[in-house]
């Protein structure tokens, strides 16, 4: 793979080099290119499971030594990809997390005090963005009399030369056109957004990069792992169990449960194919077969009536 990454996404090229160092190199980097065969790599997997790394994980990690083998394959370097032969673990279906309306609720009542939070988490079930897509938010990208967002950037960590790593703001590419977008903002929202801009501005505290979400430490962004990682231990703490990621989970199934139409739902998200949100919130929530089978019968109950009636 190219030190350059051409060709990849930044943080897709990231996990490609932590995978690379972390599992590749420490067991295959022995092993001349064209000397690498199937059973080496399956030593490789065999031994993530024994560590007890997810299954799916392991998949993953497995697709990114494809990809860089499918490239030696084309340069000409070895004749097969060795990864073709390789036994895989069955994918396991992920199950994911959400919020009850009424939890969601308790939620919000629970982070109405917090100096991040109070804004941060409504905001987030409100759009149902991602968390690097929230704290690359800046002021420019609201329009509260309008009760508009637009999400258009997101932050990437990038490793440095020396080793170090550095936050990034990448703006929407091409690839992921979907993903910018504008969306509509409830009232909860925009309300967390008037009381944080008061705040902010009687501060005075300097904010140069105009961010929705500037550290209080640095006057710069938030790293999204600290932040993930410090929502989940507020979380746990109020026996909430979810990450910050589930928000987004959340605010997709109640506008589901909801009845809100599935394309709406997928724009959304950013997602560029429906099909794509229906293969992850297929899971249709309890409440969903409740309120189809409650449709089905007073529509078949109706006509049957109308049929007594007649006769």
């Amino acid at each position: 793979m190219s030190s350059r990454g051409a060709g990849y996404k930044p943080n897709t090229y990231t996990k490609a080099v932590y995978r690379m160092d972390a599992y590749f190199v420490p067991v295959l980097g022995h092993i001349a290119l064209n000397k690498l065969a199937p059973g080496h790599i399956q030593k490789l997997v065999n031994k993530m499971l024994d560590q007890g790394l997810n299954p799916n994980t392991i998949r993953e990690y497995i697709s990114t030594l494809h990809t860089c083998l499918e490239s030696a394959v084309k340069q000409g370097k070895i004749d097969s990809n060795p990864c073709d032969r390789v036994e895989l673990p069955k994918k396991i279906k992920s199950k994911n997390n959400f919020l009850s309306q009424d939890e969601a609720l308790q939620l919000l009542d629970a982070c109405k005090d917090h100096k991040l939070f109070s804004v941060l988490v409504p905001l987030a079930l409100a759009t149902e963005a991602r968390e690097s897509e929230l704290l690359a938010l800046t002021w420019s990208d609201i329009d509260l009399e309008q009760g508009l967002v637009s999400i258009n950037k997101t932050l990437t960590s990038e490793k440095q030369e020396q080793g170090e790593k550095k936050l990034a703001i990448n703006s929407v590419t091409p690839k992921s056109e979907s993903s910018k977008r504008v969306l509509t903002l409830p009232d909860f929202a925009i309300a967390a957004l008037r009381s944080h801009r008061k705040q902010q501005l009687a501060a005075g505290t300097p904010n140069p990069l105009n961010l929705l979400f500037p550290s209080p430490d640095t006057g710069s962004h938030y790293w999204p792992t600290s932040v993930s990682s410090a929502f989940s231990r507020f979380a746990r703490k109020r026996d909430f169990a979810i990450t910050f990621h589930d928000l987004r989970h959340t605010g997709a199934t109640l506008l589901l449960e909801s009845g809100t139409d599935p394309k709406t739902v997928s724009e959304r998200l950013g997602h560029s194919d429906v099909a794509f949100t229906m293969n992850i919130y297929g899971h249709v929530t309890r409440k969903m077969k409740d309120q189809s089978a409650n449709t089905l019968n007073s529509l078949f109950t109706a006509s049957q009536k109308g049929k007594n009636e007649a006769i």
